[in-house]
Order: C-alpha cells, then structure tokens, then sequence
C-alpha cells in the first residue's frame, strides 16, 4: 500500500506525468532520488526505484535526458544534442547543434571509431551569472570528454603503422 491509504498501482504513463511535471517545475535538474522526494507522499508518491525506472522509460522515448556531469535530468527538447551546464546556479540550458553532431561523427570517423552514444556537456558560466558581478565559481565539474574532443578537433588523427 502506497503512503496516504492507496492500495491502486499507477500505469506507466502516470508515473511519466508525475516525473515530468517534476522535471518540467525545476529550476535546476533533479536527481532521480530529488524526483522522489519531490514527488511527495499520497497520490503523486514515488519510490526511488520507480523515479529510475520512469525515468530510464522516458529516455527510451526520447523525452528526457540524463546530464552525466551533475547526475540529473531534464526534460529532452527534440533535436538537443548539447547541454550548457552552470557551474554557479546549476542550471542546464539545453541546445540543438547538428554541425556539433556531425563534426563528431566525422572526427570519429576519421580515427576510424565507431560511436555507440554521444554524451555532449559544457561547464561554464550563465549570462545570468556572468552578469551578476561575481566571477567565484564553487568547485566546478570537471569535464575531461570536452577537452578531449577540442584536443582530436585540432590534431588530426595519425595512421598507425
């Protein structure tokens, strides 16, 4: 029996409501146990099982992604392939860059690697934040992969022989 007396199982595409909206309501990306504890007790209530599930449920359909750096979601915009992660307030500004896809398709290509996924994140400041007078950034993430693929953008790959 859920907390608040309901004993009625809830369909996938409830439980997908409910993490969407709470996706949808947060000013920065919440993780799956944010998703739970968010979701509250009674009707909306979510064990963090169930906020995994969901949200693995939602990815599949295209309708959320995960943000590797923090550990979060957000509600997937179609055709977002990039995520602008602030490393200041934590908030993920979500882009659609095909000619970045593409370049990294053929850098890939090029080193003769095949790409199972893409995972495309940039860690730096918001205009907001940028604009607020404050240049201290607390402990920001470290992204190694963006260093990476600058570093295979500059220098070619070499044949082995």
């Amino acid at each position: 029996m859920r907390p608040g007396g309901s004993s009625g199982r809830r369909t996938p595409g409830e439980l997908e409501e409910i993490v969407l909206r709470i996706l949808r309501e947060s000013a920065t990306p919440p993780s799956a146990y944010d998703i739970a504890a968010r979701a509250g007790s009674g009707a909306a209530y979510l064990a963090p099982n169930q906020a995994y599930r969901t949200l693995e449920r939602l990815i599949a359909q295209g309708r959320a992604s995960r943000v590797e750096t923090c550990g979060a979601y957000v509600v997937r915009r179609p055709g977002a392939d990039l995520h602008l992660i602030c490393a200041r307030c934590g908030t993920v500004r979500s882009a659609a860059r095909p000619d970045l896809r593409e370049r990294l398709a053929g850098i890939a290509e090029a080193a003769c690697f095949h790409i199972h996924r893409s995972v495309t994140e940039v860690v730096g400041t918001c205009r907001a934040c940028a604009g607020s007078g404050d240049r201290t950034v607390e402990a920001a993430p470290t992204l190694q992969v963006g260093a990476a693929v600058a570093r295979l953008s500059q220098d070619p790959p070499k044949e082995s022989r």
